[in-house]
């Protein structure tokens, strides 16, 4: 009895996850960031 409980619980949670609301514009994370490589540059010289 438990064991199908927990069954139960965890697909509700995956239905629950999968009809969850995506975010409008993802967050994006800058691969070249030019300004903080010259700013530790000049904290270094």
């Amino acid at each position: 009895m438990l064991k199908t409980l927990t069954k139960v619980a965890a697909i509700f949670a995956l239905l629950f996850v999968g009809t969850m609301a995506k975010a409008a514009d993802p967050i994006r994370i800058p691969v070249l960031n030019w300004s903080s490589q010259i700013v530790m540059a000049n904290v270094m010289a």
